[in-house]
């Protein structure tokens, strides 16, 4: 999101626990105060809130929305039932221990064993 007008929300936050369908346009308001106008709205954990998928229905016509969660529900049919064709699915996958290994710059060979030097104490 570099060089991106954005503004950020994580639902996964305690003190939003009480968020209901309600309080959506004073979250716009917020943003608009405190961000003046974006290109994106990212909400993170957005299935967390009852009503999500209507209400990014409702300002994507005019906005970008990325909406990020951590639930099974996000994976499931209830997605494609909120948001029906207008969304675009990623699954992200953590690394793998090989993949960590890479990304830090560390390059194994293969030798088919570890080998260690004994320390002498």
């Amino acid at each position: 999101m570099r060089n991106k007008k954005f503004a950020y929300i994580n639902f996964f936050d305690e003190r939003l626990l009480s968020f209901s369908p309600n309080d959506y346009e004073k979250l716009m308001q917020a943003f608009y105060e405190l961000y003046g106008d974006v290109e994106y709205f990212v909400f993170d954990e957005i299935q967390s809130v009852k009503g999500w998928g209507r209400f990014l229905s409702r300002i994507r016509t005019t906005k970008k929305i990325i909406g990020t969660g951590s639930s099974s529900s996000l994976l499931s049919g209830e997605l494609s039932t909120s948001l029906t064709g207008r969304y675009v699915g990623f699954t992200l996958y953590p690394f793998s221990f090989g993949e960590f290994l890479k990304f830090k710059g560390v390059k194994l060979e293969k030798t088919g064993c570890i080998q260690q030097k004994a320390s002498r104490k």
